[in-house]
């Protein structure tokens, strides 16, 4: 369904559907999930996170979000979340997913915060509803998600969801560029070929 869902999106635009796809699959968070659990164990980690979870770990919280709505096949089947592929695509897990990044964004998990207003903007798992998608994503960046100013760089410069803006996109990356560690540049690199291509240190 989110597969389709996306393709029936195309009035937004295509660029902006892959582009965001591509930060949920790639950026710091979702690698954090998948290397811990890595770690953890599959089940060991998905029930010590869960626990966590029921806790109000706002971390943990995310986590347990994130492998719900947008795990791997083979994460969420070894999780218990799924039997075979085929219920990639299972309406409970879409509810849970939703529940556990509203309740880690509603303390302000700044991860939380990025990827429920993904959800918004597009609607998986949610009624889409962009003004709600792009104010939850202001405030993943505000709280430190360099995802997330990566994201509303990306916007400001096409006009996805805002008026277009050199300034706002450049004000966003080049925080995004100072507040990354360096472990995780990569994840910014289509963003420091924007800053080249538009040359946008000259709007700051």
């Amino acid at each position: 369904m989110k597969r389709l869902l996306t393709l029936l999106l195309i009035a937004i635009s295509l660029n902006s559907i892959a582009y965001e796809w591509r930060l949920i699959g790639t950026s710091s968070s979702a690698q954090s999930v998948v290397y811990n659990l890595a770690v953890e164990g599959y089940q060991q980690g998905f029930d010590k996170w869960l626990e966590l979870a029921k806790k109000g770990d706002d971390v943990a919280q995310f986590r347990i979000g994130f492998l719900y709505m947008y795990g791997k096949d083979d994460e969420r089947m070894y999780a218990g979340l799924i039997d075979d592929i085929s219920e990639w695509d299972n309406i409970e897990n879409d509810r849970q997913g939703i529940y556990w990044l509203e309740k880690s964004a509603a303390q302000g998990n700044r991860d939380g915060l990025h990827n429920i207003g993904v959800c918004n903007l597009y609607g998986y798992g949610v009624l889409r509803n962009p003004p709600k998608g792009l104010n939850l994503l202001i405030k993943a960046a505000e709280a430190g998600s360099w995802d997330a100013m990566d994201v509303l760089g990306f916007y400001y410069v096409n006009g996805f969801f805002v008026e277009k803006s050199l300034d706002k996109a450049a004000f966003w990356i080049n925080k995004a560029f100072e507040v990354v560690p360096d472990s995780e540049e990569f994840t910014l690199s289509q963003s420091k070929e924007r800053w080249d291509k538009y040359e946008l240190w000259k709007y700051l």
